[in-house]
């Protein structure tokens, strides 16, 4: 995108620091898969569902508590 103020940081949020303080932040939370549904009708199972939404919840509520 051109920005030359911008720093990229691959890393496991959940166990990151930063050196320093940010202005902003954005996060790339992890995927439900839910996207592929095509190839995995599997995942329409409502008891996956609700393990996704539930393990994808807590999973990224840690992530923004960094």
């Amino acid at each position: 995108m051109g920005a030359s103020w911008v720093t990229v940081v691959t890393a496991d949020a959940t166990g990151w620091t930063a050196p320093a303080p940010f202005d902003c932040v954005l996060v790339d939370p992890p995927c439900s898969g839910l996207g592929t549904l095509q190839s995995r009708p599997d995942l329409l199972a409502a008891e996956r569902a609700a393990e996704l939404d539930e393990v994808l919840t807590a999973k990224e509520e840690e992530i923004l508590e960094v």
